[in-house]
């Protein structure tokens, strides 16, 4: 519900819906006023003559005595209380977007919601808490400030539709909000990197990425410098290669091109690029661009370019492996991978060639790809020997692996048929200090799976159903994505525990974790292999 959304006809005041903690005077069950920043704040008769009283009694003070007295008094008027006196109001100060990481913590922290944005209640019915655009343009000249904490809330909840919408109706309303200081700096890199982050695929992150851009330039372009517009359209690259669409990769990058005060086209719109290329598997193209970006435009590549251009390749090497596990021995691709993997190590010979230094981010690029080519029958011990071999060289070097270099390490065990050495590296990550993620528990269990139990004459599910207890009781609680989920699933699903499949669905249902077609595919065997038909048509029509 909303507070303090009444008018006091009266008056002709306003208040503004706020989120429930706000009120400053609890115990006196009093609403907050809230006054645009352009309106000056009036005192009340107690309140100035507490300060005549005040002042001076600062006049007869000497030294410490008068620094003392004013830090006091500054203490006993908190920003945003009450007055001590009871008759003065408290006063709101619009919440200012950032993109610093401190203030971020501190908006998180102490910054509650919009009353009903988190709740996603229409946009519509939200704006009618507000004064009307044409008042911000009036004489009553209300900041746009309140819109702009409005915007910002909707794109911290994301609501990223919500967010376009409200901007553009402030535009179509001529109300400066677009090219106000708080949009252009801050609230336009936080939208893109919500953009880049949002999972939802009804959000459809990119569409909105490229709306948005258009209409924070189309508006404000005059005002922003060379240097913000780069760095708009750099963040826009980044949304289409977290998502992988490659096209829409390349039409930012034309139309970041034919800027009319002609943008320096730099490394980072480069390595973006070639991110997008290669999320969608586009490995020459790829390429291309980092020739273009080196011979034509003359640029050095960063040890990130060369990470990225690794990961492209590790990425087509999975490609072939077989899609989800399954073992592939056709001639073409195996010739394929081994060229690839070839092609890995002398982009990291190029790197410490160039003068760069191989980080661990280099490091898991090549392990993924060792581990991912063992796939491959003909070519699982050499590509197992050169992870390991990559691992215990940067050892020596004073590089250590991380989370996601075991996890790699333990994949590309279990694709060659070695789950014992992938639990051996489970266990050895404890031993070492290094935190264990859900990358490395859905590995694990997935090895365990893939070891057979002499004793039991089946897979390894006592080992598994462990790791996962080991899970659920892991401080600090490790985040479950919907890969552990669907990995335990189908264990649980193959050692026929229905009752255990039932609690990771209620489970995974509370925890909001995404569905997948494997999950759903894997959730619906289970049930099947135990007979109800009931829980299957739920499933699919949950799906649907």
């Amino acid at each position: 519900s909303f507070e303090n959304e009444e008018k006091d006809n009266s008056k002709g005041e306003i208040f503004f819906p706020i989120a429930p903690g706000r009120r400053s005077d609890g115990k006196r069950n009093k609403k907050t006023e809230i006054h645009a920043i352009s309106e000056p704040r009036k005192p009340s008769a107690n309140e100035g003559t507490k300060k005549t009283g005040s002042a001076t009694r600062a006049k007869s003070s000497h030294g410490k005595k008068k620094s003392s007295s004013s830090s006091s008094s500054k203490r006993s008027h908190p920003p945003g209380g009450s007055s001590p006196n009871g008759g003065g109001e408290s006063h709101y100060k619009p919440f200012t977007p950032t993109s610093s990481k401190v203030s971020n913590v501190r908006r998180k922290k102490f910054a509650p919601l919009i009353a009903g944005v988190a709740d996603n209640v229409p946009l519509d019915e939200l704006l009618e808490k507000y004064p009307n655009f044409a008042d911000c343009l009036g004489p009553k000249k209300y900041d746009s400030g309140h819109f702009i904490r409005l915007y910002s809330d909707l794109v911290r909840c994301d609501r990223l539709g919500d967010a376009i919408d409200l901007l553009q109706r402030l535009s179509d309303a001529k109300v400066p909000c677009l090219n106000d200081t708080r949009i252009r700096k801050h609230g336009t890199v936080d939208f893109l990197v919500s953009c880049e982050r949002s999972n939802k695929l009804s959000n459809s992150p990119v569409t909105h990425a490229f709306t948005f851009t258009n209409l924070v330039l189309g508006a404000a372009r005059e005002e922003l410098s060379n240097a913000e517009v780069a760095t708009i359209y750099n963040k826009l690259l980044a949304v289409c290669s977290a998502h992988g669409d490659c096209e829409a990769a390349a039409k930012a990058f034309e139309q970041m091109k034919q800027d009319p005060k002609g943008l320096t086209i730099d490394v980072i719109t480069h390595t973006s690029l070639i991110v997008a290329y290669g999320k969608a598997g586009k490995v020459d193209l790829a390429f291309d661009q980092f020739n273009t970006m080196t011979k034509k435009d003359k640029i050095e590549p960063t040890i990130v370019t060369y990470g990225a251009l690794m990961d492209a390749l590790s990425r087509e090497v999975g490609r072939r492996s077989g899609n989800g596990g399954f073992k592939s021995n056709n001639k073409k691709d195996i010739s394929y991978v081994k060229d690839a993997l070839d092609r890995v190590f002398n982009l990291r010979s190029d790197l410490q060639a160039s003068g760069l230094q191989m980080d661990v981010r280099v490091l898991n690029c090549l392990v993924s790809a060792c581990g991912r080519a063992a796939a491959f029958e003909e070519l699982r011990t050499d590509a197992l020997d050169r992870a390991f071999d990559i691992v215990a060289e940067s050892r020596r070097n004073g590089l250590f692996p991380d989370a996601i270099t075991y996890s790699s390490l333990m994949s590309g065990c279990v694709n060659a048929g070695e789950p014992q050495r992938a639990l051996a590296l489970y266990d050895e990550m404890e031993t070492k200090g290094v935190a264990r993620t859900a990358s490395v528990y859905s590995t694990a269990i997935h090895a365990c799976a893939a070891e057979y139990d002499y004793e039991n004459s089946a897979p390894n599910f006592r080992k598994a159903f462990k790791i996962w207890e080991e899970v659920q009781g892991n401080e600090p609680r490790v985040m479950v994505d919907s890969v552990l989920y669907a990995t335990m699933l189908t264990v649980a699903s193959r050692a026929g525990n229905v009752e255990m499949c039932a609690n990771l669905i209620r489970e995974m249902e509370m925890n909001g974790s995404m569905m997948s077609p494997a999950v759903v595919s894997t959730m619906c065997g289970s049930f099947a292999r135990a007979g109800d038909a009931g829980a299957v048509d739920r499933i699919l029509s949950d799906a649907e």
